[in-house]
Protein backbone atom coordinates (compact mmCIF):
# COMPACT_ATOMS: atom_id res chain seq x y z
CA UNK A 1 0.00 0.00 0.00
CA UNK A 2 0.98 3.63 -0.42
CA UNK A 3 -0.02 6.84 1.34
CA UNK A 4 0.35 10.53 0.58
CA UNK A 5 0.22 13.64 2.74
CA UNK A 6 -1.75 16.19 0.71
CA UNK A 7 -1.39 19.98 0.63
CA UNK A 8 -4.48 20.37 2.83
CA UNK A 9 -2.80 18.26 5.59
CA UNK A 10 -5.02 15.24 4.95
CA UNK A 11 -3.80 11.71 4.23
CA UNK A 12 -5.00 9.35 1.51
CA UNK A 13 -3.86 5.74 1.13
CA UNK A 14 -4.38 3.19 -1.65
CA UNK A 15 -3.50 -0.41 -2.50
CA UNK A 16 -4.10 -3.55 -0.44
CA UNK A 17 -6.48 -3.02 2.47
CA UNK A 18 -6.72 -6.54 3.90
CA UNK A 19 -5.61 -5.39 7.38
CA UNK A 20 -7.08 -1.88 7.46
CA UNK A 21 -3.80 -0.31 6.37
CA UNK A 22 -5.52 2.25 4.14
CA UNK A 23 -7.42 3.73 7.07
CA UNK A 24 -10.56 3.99 4.96
CA UNK A 25 -12.91 2.34 7.45
CA UNK A 26 -13.65 -0.56 5.11
CA UNK A 27 -11.91 -3.63 3.67
CA UNK A 28 -11.94 -2.40 0.07
CA UNK A 29 -8.71 -2.27 -1.92
CA UNK A 30 -8.27 1.07 -3.69
CA UNK A 31 -6.18 1.77 -6.76
CA UNK A 32 -6.76 -1.20 -9.06
CA UNK A 33 -9.65 0.68 -10.66
CA UNK A 34 -9.80 4.37 -11.49
CA UNK A 35 -13.26 4.45 -9.91
CA UNK A 36 -11.65 3.97 -6.46
CA UNK A 37 -9.20 6.86 -6.80
CA UNK A 38 -9.43 10.65 -6.93
CA UNK A 39 -12.47 12.05 -5.17
CA UNK A 40 -13.67 8.46 -4.50
CA UNK A 41 -10.59 7.78 -2.36
CA UNK A 42 -11.46 8.63 1.25
CA UNK A 43 -9.14 10.57 3.52
CA UNK A 44 -7.91 8.89 6.69
CA UNK A 45 -10.13 10.12 9.54
CA UNK A 46 -7.70 11.45 12.17
CA UNK A 47 -10.26 12.86 14.58
CA UNK A 48 -12.09 16.12 15.17
CA UNK A 49 -9.93 19.05 14.11
CA UNK A 50 -6.83 16.88 13.59
CA UNK A 51 -4.60 17.24 10.56
CA UNK A 52 -1.37 15.54 9.52
CA UNK A 53 2.18 16.92 9.61
CA UNK A 54 3.97 13.73 8.52
CA UNK A 55 3.23 10.12 7.63
CA UNK A 56 5.17 6.86 7.84
CA UNK A 57 4.09 3.64 6.14
CA UNK A 58 5.12 0.11 7.13
CA UNK A 59 4.39 -3.22 5.49
CA UNK A 60 0.68 -3.21 6.38
CA UNK A 61 0.28 -0.27 8.75
CA UNK A 62 0.53 3.50 8.70
CA UNK A 63 1.28 6.19 11.28
CA UNK A 64 0.70 9.92 11.20
CA UNK A 65 2.26 12.76 13.16
CA UNK A 66 -0.72 15.00 13.88
CA UNK A 67 -0.84 18.78 14.12
CA UNK A 68 -0.69 18.54 17.94
CA UNK A 69 2.63 16.63 17.70
CA UNK A 70 1.19 13.27 18.71
CA UNK A 71 1.04 9.97 16.79
CA UNK A 72 -1.83 7.79 15.57
CA UNK A 73 -1.34 4.44 13.81
CA UNK A 74 -3.73 2.09 11.98
CA UNK A 75 -3.63 -1.17 10.02
CA UNK A 76 -2.06 -4.51 10.89
CA UNK A 77 -1.07 -4.96 14.51
CA UNK A 78 0.23 -8.52 14.79
CA UNK A 79 3.36 -7.37 16.64
CA UNK A 80 2.13 -4.26 18.44
CA UNK A 81 3.27 -1.89 15.68
CA UNK A 82 0.24 0.35 16.24
CA UNK A 83 1.38 1.08 19.81
CA UNK A 84 -2.09 0.40 21.18
CA UNK A 85 -1.02 -2.10 23.82
CA UNK A 86 -2.79 -5.00 22.10
CA UNK A 87 -2.73 -7.08 18.91
CA UNK A 88 -5.96 -5.78 17.34
CA UNK A 89 -5.87 -4.52 13.73
CA UNK A 90 -7.51 -1.12 13.23
CA UNK A 91 -8.84 0.62 10.13
CA UNK A 92 -11.27 -1.82 8.47
CA UNK A 93 -14.24 -0.35 10.36
CA UNK A 94 -15.23 3.32 10.50
CA UNK A 95 -15.51 2.94 14.28
CA UNK A 96 -11.75 2.22 14.41
CA UNK A 97 -10.83 5.68 13.15
CA UNK A 98 -11.28 9.37 13.88
CA UNK A 99 -11.71 10.22 17.55
CA UNK A 100 -11.88 6.47 18.33
CA UNK A 101 -8.31 5.95 17.10
CA UNK A 102 -6.17 6.58 20.16
CA UNK A 103 -2.92 8.49 20.19
CA UNK A 104 0.15 6.32 20.78
CA UNK A 105 1.25 6.72 24.40
CA UNK A 106 4.92 7.69 24.23
CA UNK A 107 5.30 8.93 27.79
CA UNK A 108 3.95 11.58 30.12
CA UNK A 109 4.05 15.09 28.72
CA UNK A 110 5.99 14.16 25.59
CA UNK A 111 5.35 15.32 22.06
CA UNK A 112 6.87 13.95 18.87
CA UNK A 113 9.25 15.57 16.38
CA UNK A 114 9.29 12.90 13.66
CA UNK A 115 8.13 9.37 12.90
CA UNK A 116 9.27 6.35 10.92
CA UNK A 117 7.97 2.88 10.16
CA UNK A 118 9.50 -0.42 9.15
CA UNK A 119 7.81 -3.56 7.93
CA UNK A 120 6.20 -4.37 11.30
CA UNK A 121 7.49 -1.70 13.67
CA UNK A 122 7.23 2.05 14.23
CA UNK A 123 9.54 4.67 15.76
CA UNK A 124 9.29 8.25 16.95
CA UNK A 125 11.80 10.95 17.82
CA UNK A 126 10.47 12.55 20.99
CA UNK A 127 10.68 16.27 21.86
CA UNK A 128 13.64 15.61 24.19
CA UNK A 129 15.62 14.07 21.30
CA UNK A 130 15.19 10.46 22.43
CA UNK A 131 13.96 7.70 20.16
CA UNK A 132 11.26 5.18 21.06
CA UNK A 133 10.27 2.22 18.89
CA UNK A 134 7.54 -0.41 19.19
CA UNK A 135 6.31 -3.44 17.26
CA UNK A 136 8.21 -6.43 15.88
CA UNK A 137 11.66 -6.94 17.32
CA UNK A 138 12.62 -10.44 16.12
CA UNK A 139 15.97 -9.21 14.77
CA UNK A 140 16.54 -6.25 17.07
CA UNK A 141 14.64 -3.74 14.91
CA UNK A 142 13.68 -1.75 18.00
CA UNK A 143 17.30 -1.31 19.11
CA UNK A 144 16.59 -2.34 22.70
CA UNK A 145 19.24 -5.05 23.13
CA UNK A 146 16.79 -7.95 22.93
CA UNK A 147 14.37 -9.63 20.52
CA UNK A 148 11.05 -9.09 22.32
CA UNK A 149 8.17 -7.25 20.64
CA UNK A 150 6.93 -4.06 22.32
CA UNK A 151 3.46 -2.54 22.20
CA UNK A 152 1.57 -5.80 22.62
CA UNK A 153 0.65 -4.97 26.24
CA UNK A 154 -0.38 -1.60 27.72
CA UNK A 155 2.48 -1.70 30.25
CA UNK A 156 5.00 -1.71 27.40
CA UNK A 157 3.98 1.72 26.14
CA UNK A 158 4.14 5.20 27.67
CA UNK A 159 6.79 5.69 30.31
CA UNK A 160 7.34 1.90 30.22
CA UNK A 161 8.64 2.02 26.64
CA UNK A 162 12.43 1.82 26.67
CA UNK A 163 14.54 4.42 24.91
CA UNK A 164 16.70 3.42 21.95
CA UNK A 165 20.36 3.96 22.88
CA UNK A 166 21.88 5.76 19.90
CA UNK A 167 24.27 8.00 21.79
CA UNK A 168 27.59 8.61 20.04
Amino acid sequence: HSCALLDDATVKCWGDNSRGQLGTGDAVNHGSSSSTMGDALPVVALGTGRTAKAIAVGGAHGCVLTDNDLVKCWGANGHGQLGAGDLVDRGNAATDLGDNLSFVNLGSGHTVQSIGAGSQHSCAVIDDGTVRCWGRNGSGELGLGDIFDRGVNLGQMGDGLSLVDITP
